[in-house]
């Protein structure tokens, strides 16, 4: 299933985002240290390196993984979270950036997700009138 092609990255903002508020928490409380005499604040500085370390989780693993007849999400560690399986592609319906199979909707964000990973994988689920309308809508 580990295809490279059929892989959905997070976008790599998220990640950055995790990793710049890791930071600024660690300098809070080193500063928070120093200024206070509080060393209990190096608890919480060293807590905060736990952002940095999901952050940078983040920009390495994927967020889901697919293929005709499974879906795969994975959590920020890159552990298996979800596992979809179906007897088709046509199962699965995307409809306003919300992902169903079999009428039950799946927890998968499209904001999270690459923009060229997510149109890739419209493309992959998307069925024959919707692929016809889009030749018909482009000419």
């Amino acid at each position: 299933m580990q295809e490279e092609g059929n892989q959905l990255f997070y976008r790599p903002v998220v990640g950055r985002i995790y990793i710049a508020f890791g930071i600024l928490f660690i300098v809070i409380f080193i500063m928070g240290t120093v200024i206070l005499e509080d060393y209990i604040n190096i608890l919480y500085a060293v807590a905060s390196s736990f952002l940095i370390y999901i952050g940078y989780n983040i920009i390495k693993n994927p967020y889901a993984a697919f293929n005709q007849n499974q879906l795969i999400l994975y959590s920020f560690y890159g552990k298996t979270r979800d596992n979809y399986e179906f007897l088709s592609k046509n199962e699965l319906k995307i409809k306003n950036k919300l992902v169903y199979i079999k009428g039950e909707k799946i927890k998968l964000n499209s904001w999270f997700i690459q923009a060229a990973d997510w149109r890739r994988f419209e493309a992959f689920y998307a069925t024959d009138e919707s692929a016809e309308m889009m030749d018909v809508l482009q000419d």
